[in-house]
């Protein structure tokens, strides 16, 4: 029995080794996913850049309610990803948590309720943004910084 004893302890090392690795993988995945949230543009218009500074070129420019995942961060400013894979940075200041979506077809229907047997009152196009009212299965109610404007289904729209 003596004799196995660093047999015992070396299985239960790599045992203790494999479960803290684990753990360690497992928390790292949950701040990625912690960190990868949404968020969208609060004011009017927003620049975004190459790089985190008003030094570097602008990229795009972006309207009021665009939703963006945070990938970094780094001294005010934020690093993202829109609905078309592009990054860039903005600074973290012009960004809210607000519940938001972008159209990502060409065109879709609008409609008066949540259902495709609901009246069409309008389209919407690629890369109009919009805030969600509220949510109804696969179905948002969007609207304007005006007023709310109708429902798209979900599938057309890229977002919270």
């Amino acid at each position: 029995m003596v004799n196995d004893t660093p047999k015992l302890r070396a299985r239960w090392l790599a045992k203790l080794v494999a479960v803290g690795a684990a753990l360690a993988f497992s928390m790292s995945s949950a701040a990625t996913a912690a960190e990868t949230s949404t968020l969208c543009v609060k004011v009017p218009s927003a620049n975004f850049r190459s790089g985190p500074g008003t030094d570097h070129d602008i990229v795009f420019i972006a309207d009021q309610f665009f939703p963006v995942k945070v990938l970094e961060k780094q001294k005010g400013w934020v690093k993202v990803q829109d609905f078309e894979k592009e990054t860039a940075w903005i600074a973290e200041q012009l960004l809210s948590k607000d519940d938001t979506c972008v159209v990502r077809v060409k065109r879709g229907n609008l409609r008066d309720a949540p259902g495709t047997k609901s009246e069409v009152v309008g389209h919407v196009g690629y890369g109009e943004a919009f805030r969600i009212v509220k949510r109804d299965g696969h179905w948002l109610q969007v609207a304007t910084t005006k007023k709310t404007i109708g429902w798209i289904r979900d599938d057309l729209a890229w977002g919270d």
